[in-house]
C-alpha cells in the first residue's frame, strides 16, 4: 500500500479504494453473526457467514467508483466515510448503505490496528427497507 494520506471528497469515489480490507473478526462478530446484522444480510441476499469472501467481492468491487455521501471527521484516528453502493450478490441486488473508516496515520503502537488505509466498518444500513430484484 502507497503512503499518501489522500482526503476524501463528498461525490468522488473513495480514495485508495482498492486498498480496502475487512477484518475476518468483524465478519464473525458483527456483520454476519447473530447479534449484527446475520438476519438483514440473509433475507437480503440469502446469504450467511460461509459467504463472506464472495460478499466482500462483490462489495469491493461496487465501490471502486460509488461515490462519497458522507464524510466524519474523527481527528487523528482519521475520517468515517459513507458511501451507498448497488450491491449484487448472485441472482439479489439491493441499494446499500457502507461505512469504509479511512486513516489518516499510520500506528507505530503494538495492539493499535490503526493502519494507514480503507477499513470496511460494516454496510446494509437501510437495505432491509428497500425493494430487492431476483431472478428467483
Amino acid at each position: 500500500m502507497s503512503n499518501d494520506v489522500t482526503i476524501p471528497t463528498i461525490g468522488e469515489p473513495l480514495p485508495r479504494a482498492a486498498d480496502a480490507y475487512a477484518e475476518s473478526e468483524k465478519w464473525r462478530s458483527w456483520i454476519l453473526a447473530e447479534r449484527g446484522h446475520e438476519a438483514e444480510w440473509a433475507k437480503v441476499f440469502h446469504v450467511d457467514l460461509m459467504d463472506t469472501e464472495r460478499i466482500w467481492a462483490a462489495i469491493t468491487e461496487a465501490i471502486l467508483n460509488a461515490p462519497l455521501h458522507k464524510i466524519v471527521d474523527r481527528g487523528q484516528d482519521g475520517v468515517v466515510c459513507g458511501v451507498d453502493i448497488e450491491l449484487a450478490i448472485a441472482s439479489r441486488s439491493a441499494q446499500v448503505r457502507t461505512s469504509w473508516l479511512r486513516a489518516c496515520r499510520c500506528s507505530t503502537t503494538p495492539g493499535d490496528r490503526l493502519p494507514k488505509a480503507l477499513e470496511y466498518r460494516g454496510c446494509l444500513r437501510y437495505a432491509r427497507s428497500l425493494p430487492t430484484t431476483s431472478s428467483n
